[in-house]
């Protein structure tokens, strides 16, 4: 009970603080977690988001924007609030550039999640000065590039989430240095050249969660672990190249040679050719 009346108390506080002189745009609210005595910094539709940190406790542990007009993320936005950030998420929001030194000085941040923005390129540079990362998701972006200095700067991370992007691939000769128990990239353009390496560099890193998991990724991954299998059994080299066109060869054996097919002609084709990449036809 104590609890929640100190979280009303600092609502209503937040409240009468963030719709103030200032002209803020957005209504910031600071609200309970889950975990006792731990708050979140909660800012929807801000407009001006280095008023709304400026008007944040500089001890708040967690902030959060939603939905917020963030064009461009300035060097060292959140510096003020080093002494105890550790979950910055910014998502659904309009962000296409982060400066070099956006994050410098959060040396407690574990959890940085940007999702649902407009950034094209993942810079290492962001991640200068990060010691207590954990967590790093970047998912519903626009990124095409992945700098190969993320992967020597970060350090040993918990997650790494690129999901839902634009990579046509990760290139794994970049991913020497890199440590991470999850790694998810699903639903990227990834080649299947490139899905066949990553595959092999998850498997041999001993990631302990990737969506190389069957049934936890798009058809694709399960399509390279049949051809794997098929192509050690013909002794055929493991490359890119002779798996891409063990895919397409598999692919294209899921659905009846093109031409005028009615959907009970494709049903009894799939049903006469179960596959262990699809539920059985009933």
């Amino acid at each position: 009970m104590k609890l929640e009346k100190i979280g009303l108390i600092c609502v209503l506080v937040a409240v009468v603080a963030f719709t103030g002189p200032r002209g803020v745009a957005g209504s910031c609210l600071m609200i309970n977690t889950r975990t006792p005595k731990v708050y979140l910094y909660h800012c929807f539709m801000s407009n001006n988001y280095l008023a709304d940190i400026e008007s944040a406790p500089i001890d708040i542990p967690r902030v959060k924007f939603d939905t917020a007009q963030i064009q461009v993320i300035r060097n060292r936005s959140f510096a003020r609030l080093s002494s105890g950030l550790e979950s910055l998420q910014i998502t659904y929001s309009e962000i296409g550039t982060i400066e070099n030194s956006a994050f410098e000085g959060l040396l407690k941040l574990k959890i940085l999640e940007i999702t649902h923005c407009n950034l094209q390129t993942l810079k290492g540079a962001w991640f200068k000065g990060l010691p207590s990362l954990k967590i790093v998701s970047f998912g519903n972006n626009d990124i095409k590039r992945i700098e190969n200095s993320f992967f020597s700067i970060v350090p040993s991370l918990d997650v790494f989430d690129i999901s839902w992007n634009d990579l046509n691939c990760i290139h794994t000769g970049s991913l020497t240095p890199f440590r991470t128990k999850k790694f998810f990239f699903r639903l990227n353009s990834l080649t299947w050249e490139c899905m066949y390496a990553l595959m092999d560099w998850v498997e041999k890193k001993g990631i302990e969660q990737s969506d190389f998991g069957k049934g936890d990724f798009d058809p694709s991954s399960e399509v390279l672990m049949e051809c794997e299998d098929e192509l050690r059994q013909s002794y055929d080299q493991l490359n890119g190249e002779n798996m891409k066109r063990c895919a397409i060869n598999t692919l294209n054996s899921l659905i009846p040679p093109q031409g005028e097919h009615t959907v009970s002609q494709i049903y009894q084709f799939m049903k006469e050719r179960p596959s262990p990449l699809m539920a059985p036809f009933h």
